[in-house]
């Protein structure tokens, strides 16, 4: 897709998602396999929805690191397809000033 192969095979590439956390109809994005072709496997360092950021640790999976402000961990548990852990210091979703 548009020179998605190349940016997550670059050596030194940081790939970082930002996507809706669920679907139109409430299913699961973030799940345990995906079912689609993939471009690339093992490749993403940071999910980043509406609900909150999620760092990926290639062999120990998905850990919450940022809530989003009016978020509880319940929500993101019950909308998120699979296990993950929660960050011991578990901040409030930043944003990054435009200059």
């Amino acid at each position: 897709m548009g020179g998605a192969m190349d940016l997550v095979s670059a050596p030194g590439t940081k790939v970082i998602v930002c996507m809706e956390h669920t679907a139109k109809d409430g299913s699961h994005k973030i799940i345990e396999n995906c079912t689609l072709p993939l471009t690339g496997q093992r490749c993403v360092d940071m999910i980043i929805t509406e609900k909150g950021v999620f760092e990926v640790d290639k062999e120990n999976g998905l850990k919450l690191i940022e809530l989003a402000e009016g978020v509880g961990i319940e929500d993101v548990l019950t909308s998120t397809g699979c296990n993950f852990q929660v960050a011991e210091d578990l901040k409030p979703m930043g944003q990054i000033p435009i200059k």
